[in-house]
């Protein structure tokens, strides 16, 4: 890793832990340390630390704050705004990013931005900080544990059951109208991936 990434590591995560409540931190560390495990294809370790250090950065912003930084931006995935409360933060972070910090890194900036929804084409950096946002140490829900040990070895299939088991526990719940369309698109991109 070079000097400057290094340093810019470094000021992230003091950003970060001055950011977010001790317990939000703990997450986002827990995050960054799963996606470097689950790293077998080489991507350097500084756009990992990044990616995972800023994806929930911007999560205890207010509601409103979120809504009017986003509508500002007109994102075509956020169309009925008020309906995408929950993955706001990730789009936010997402311009902390790119304007802030100045990452031109589209890998990283789309691993932030897209890490509560996913998306078609995602990169090996996306599909880690999504699915370790969901598997990390202190995620408790049935079925977590298969999922990990699954992410060992193939990520697309514990992505997989990943969407499988986020899908159906909505669609238990009459919450199906909670999951962003990306997700659908997501899993049956993943599917068709899986077929080639």
């Amino acid at each position: 890793m070079s000097k400057d990434m290094e340093l810019l590591v470094d000021k992230i995560k003091i950003d970060v832990k001055n950011t977010l409540t001790p317990k939000r931190y703990e997450h986002v560390i827990n995050v960054m340390e799963t996606a470097l495990l689950l790293n077998k294809t080489n991507i350097p370790k500084w756009k990992i630390e990044i990616s995972a250090l800023l994806h929930d950065f911007q999560k205890e912003l207010s509601d409103s704050e979120l809504i009017k930084i986003c509508k500002r931006e007109n994102f075509p995935e956020l169309k009925n705004i008020e309906n995408w409360l929950p993955i706001l933060h990730g789009f936010v972070a997402y311009l902390y990013a790119k304007n802030i910090l100045e990452i031109k890194d589209n890998n990283i900036l789309n691993s932030i931005k897209y890490h509560s929804i996913g998306r078609t084409k995602m990169s090996e950096l996306e599909k880690i900080i999504y699915l370790s946002d969901n598997i990390e140490p202190t995620r408790k829900y049935l079925g977590v544990e298969a999922i990990r040990n699954i992410a060992e070895n193939d990520i697309e299939c514990a992505l997989l059951l990943l969407l499988k088991t986020k899908i159906d526990y909505l669609s238990s719940q009459k919450k199906a109208g909670n999951i962003h369309p990306n997700t659908f698109l997501m899993k049956k991109w993943l599917l068709e991936e899986q077929k080639e």
